[in-house]
């Protein structure tokens, strides 16, 4: 506690530093769990943002070799070309991988969450 004099009065206030864990209500020790779907959908607008908008400034940048090390995602992503046809299909890819990366953070969070709790 601190003690703090205005005038005649003397004013205390709490020190939460000094407030031991065990006297600290249950509400403030728990975990919040994350919503899976929510987690996915943010993520998958990312990611299909993110390729589209990269894939559209290299076209647009043009040059002798168009976005030499996007074009590698091509091998793994059936059809994706730097192209304007491709951004759409990247932004599609990009939803979806987006998608199942959020949604797998967030299981594997909670998962981890509940292990813990235990």
């Amino acid at each position: 506690m601190k003690a703090a004099t205005t005038g005649s009065r003397v004013e205390t206030t709490p020190n939460i530093s000094s407030t031991p864990i065990e006297e600290m209500s249950e509400a403030n020790l728990t975990i919040i769990n994350l919503n899976a779907q929510i987690l996915g959908f943010t993520f998958g607008i990312l990611f299909a943002f993110g390729m589209f908008v990269v894939t559209i400034v290299l076209v647009l940048k043009g040059g002798a070799d168009v976005g030499s090390h996007l074009k590698l995602l091509g091998h793994f992503l059936y059809g994706y070309k730097v192209t304007l046809a491709g951004s759409v299909l990247g932004g599609a890819y990009g939803a979806i991988v987006g998608y199942a990366s959020g949604f797998a953070i967030a299981v594997i969070y909670n998962w981890v969450a509940y292990l813990r709790s235990r």
